[in-house]
């Protein structure tokens, strides 16, 4: 319920208790001294009933009407044993059934209302053979006294009605206040401003959540990096947020400090506090911290520092070569050295051929190359199982380099230091399909980490200075799932990658897809 519709709902209901009480305390003040009306009437009809006056005038019921002006009555009327009207005047109509009481002589009821009142007065007439009744109907009007007395009464009621009134709209500000922690209006005013500014000032996602996962509230970058929709108040993050890894991190079913998520192309760094006011638990404060383009700079700076290594191993290995000729050379050995170089040269220039001959798209070629280079200088052998004809102007380039770099990453780093250490990629077709196979000599994956190895943030290796480990599979898991490919783990010699990415060639006649396919030993 929002603040003015409760607020309606506060004044309303104070006014609601301080009309009732007026009501009540001057329906129960107003109340006059009606004894000595009831006594008047008790007089006035015993001596109507006793006379024998009234008898007579039984026998004339004509004359009813001028002994009730007489009395100054409403009402007179003659009644039966049954309390039937037998003869009657002014309010009273013969044949009207009135309840007396038949065992007392007289009966007096009185009622008042405003400044007047009513005395019901009946009596048995008094020589009559049927006990019949005589009942008359006065009506008297309260003294200035009493009026005076009345309407001191009246104020006495509005007095309390204001002073419940009163004490009602303390306990709301109270109330009020306490909701507020004790802030006046103009502060807490100043304060929602300055909060607001700041609030959604901040770059990264702030988000709060009650105990029972539903949002209380979210700043600008929290809106954007999550996709809430305009109203998202009071709705379970469950709803909204799409089922995986970052409903969980911010649900709190995955514990942790800087827990890592991918999630829509974006890297993202979330963490989760419970927050308390006064002693009173307000529920979680999650901040989400997008890391996209730091990671973006830190994978760029991998990738240097890669192609660093790979030309420092290549300088470093031709630099042994050139002593080596020139050893030869100076031991005269011209032919041998020679035959040396000529050697060299061919056995460098044979992988390049191949990778150029075979896959032809030249981003994909230079990653192969330069992850070679980078086998070769940490004594790891660098094998193309199988290759694929790829096209030179390949939209999906980028995103292939992201899958076969990360996974030759992993195998090289799995294999380096092992004996007789190797790594084997293999670029395979199937109609549409791309296959790519990634094989190590390590120590493969365990049967219990085929899942975990593809959540964002787990690692079995050590973290080295400046690097963040846990993203690559996790990167590589995300493009398939948006490619609606698979990805499947085993172990053979060591571990086995084989990813399928559908759509990543044009339909083809039967015959070329044969020929593409064709893999090579």
């Amino acid at each position: 319920m929002t603040m003015k519709k409760r607020l309606a709902l506060i004044q309303a209901s104070i006014l609601v208790v301080v009309i009732l009480t007026g009501v009540v305390w001057f329906h129960g003040s107003i109340r006059p001294d009606t004894t000595q009306y009831a006594n008047a009437g008790r007089l006035a009809v015993k001596a109507l009933a006793a006379g024998s006056s009234f008898a007579e005038l039984s026998q004339h019921p004509q004359q009813l009407p001028s002994l009730m002006s007489s009395l100054g009555a409403s009402g007179i009327a003659l009644l039966n044993s049954n309390g039937v009207v037998i003869d009657g005047t002014g309010r009273f109509v013969p044949g009207e059934l009135i309840s007396t009481p038949s065992t007392a002589n007289t009966t007096v009821q009185t009622r008042n209302a405003g400044g007047e009142v009513t005395v019901i007065a009946a009596a048995h007439v008094a020589g009559t053979k049927g006990h019949d009744s005589v009942i008359i109907d006065l009506h008297y009007r309260t003294s200035q006294s009493e009026a005076i007395a009345m309407t001191v009464r009246i104020f006495e009621a509005l007095t309390v009605a204001l002073l419940v009134g009163l004490l009602l709209s303390w306990g709301v500000g109270h109330w009020i206040r306490k909701q507020t922690f004790g802030l006046e209006l103009d502060e807490l005013k100043e304060l929602i401003q300055e909060q607001e500014a700041m609030f959604h000032g901040i770059r990264e996602g702030v988000i709060g959540l009650d105990d029972d996962g539903h949002f209380q509230f979210a700043n600008s970058g929290a809106i954007d990096l999550l996709k809430l929709p305009q109203r998202y108040l009071g709705r379970p993050a469950r709803v909204l947020i799409p089922d995986g890894r970052l409903q969980s991190a911010i649900l709190g079913e995955v514990t942790g400090r800087d827990t890592i998520v991918v999630h829509n192309d974006r890297i993202l760094v979330i963490n989760r506090r419970h927050v308390e006011a006064h002693g009173t638990p307000l529920g979680y404060v999650v901040t989400i911290n997008d890391r996209t383009e730091s990671e973006a700079l830190m994978r760029e700076l991998d990738s240097m520092l890669g192609l660093t290594d790979a030309l420092r191993a290549q300088a470093h290995d031709f630099s042994n070569r050139m002593h080596t000729v020139v050893g030869l050379i100076e031991m005269g050995a011209t032919r041998e050295a020679i035959e040396f170089a000529t050697d060299l040269t061919l056995r460098d220039t044979q992988l390049m051929s191949r990778l150029t001959d075979e896959i032809a798209n030249p981003i994909i070629v230079a990653l192969l190359l330069a992850k070679s280079a980078v086998a070769a200088e940490r004594n790891v052998e660098f094998q193309l199982g199988g290759a694929v004809l790829l096209p030179v102007e390949l939209a999906y380039a980028n995103d292939l380099v992201t899958v076969i770099g990360n996974l030759l990453d992993n195998a090289i780093e799995a294999t380096q230091g092992l004996p007789n250490a190797w790594v084997a990629v293999r670029l395979l077709r199937n109609e549409t399909e791309l296959i790519v196979e990634v094989t190590d000599s390590g120590p493969g994956v365990r049967v219990d980490e085929r899942d975990s190895i593809f959540v964002d943030g787990f690692t079995t290796k050590t973290i080295g200075k400046g690097l963040r480990r846990g993203l690559g599979l996790a990167m590589v898991r995300q493009l398939v799932e948006r490619y609606h490919g698979h990805i499947e783990v085993s172990n053979d010699v060591g571990a086995c990658f084989q990813v399928t990415l559908p759509g990543i060639f044009e339909p083809e006649s039967r015959e070329g897809a044969l020929h593409d396919n064709s893999p090579e030993a």
